[in-house]
C-alpha cells in the first residue's frame, strides 16, 4: 500500500532529479553562447515553445508550463550574457 511518505519520497526524488537537469541544462545553455553570433535568438525560442506545446497538449495546465520556460529561458540568456562578459 501507498503511504502519503512514500508519495513524498518520490516526489523528493523527482525533485531532486528536477534540479539536476535544470542545472545542467542551465550549464549547456551558458555553453552555447560561444557559439552564437547574438544572444538573442527568437527563432531558437519559438521552436523551443512550439515543441513545448506539443509537449504539454493533454496537461491540465498547458499555460503554467509556458510560463515556468519563459522563465528558464530568461535565466538561460541571461547566464549567456555572463559567459560573454567573462
Amino acid at each position: 500500500m501507498t503511504t502519503i511518505d512514500d508519495i513524498r519520497a518520490i516526489i523528493d526524488q523527482m525533485d531532486d532529479a528536477f534540479v539536476r537537469l535544470l542545472t545542467e541544462r542551465f550549464r549547456l545553455a551558458a555553453a552555447t553562447a560561444r557559439f552564437k553570433p547574438e544572444i538573442e535568438d527568437p527563432a531558437r525560442e519559438a521552436e523551443i515553445m512550439r515543441r513545448l506545446e506539443t509537449l504539454t497538449a493533454d496537461t491540465p495546465n498547458p499555460q503554467f508550463y509556458r510560463d515556468l520556460f519563459a522563465h528558464i529561458l530568461a535565466e538561460s540568456k541571461r547566464l549567456q550574457e555572463e559567459e560573454v562578459q567573462k
